[in-house]
């Protein structure tokens, strides 16, 4: 289920699937610490560098079917 950004963000230092942008683009993206002028923050990051996109829904990572 997807979850507004600006009503909740996902725990720290997770890894979860984010929507952006006018035409719902998703990717999974990190929610965490970062260091900015010597200061810790709480941003996103997609694959391991600040994302440039404002993030508006995201929802965790859903698990894999079980082997049956």
């Amino acid at each position: 289920m997807w979850i507004k950004a600006t009503e909740k963000l996902p725990p720290i230092n997770s890894r979860v699937i984010a929507c952006w942008g006018y035409e719902n683009n998703v990717s999974i993206m990190e929610y965490g610490e970062a260091t900015v002028y010597k200061k810790k923050i709480l941003r996103w990051k997609y694959q391991g560098s600040k994302c440039p996109w404002e993030i508006i829904y995201w929802m965790e990572i859903p698990k894999p079917p079980s082997k049956e």
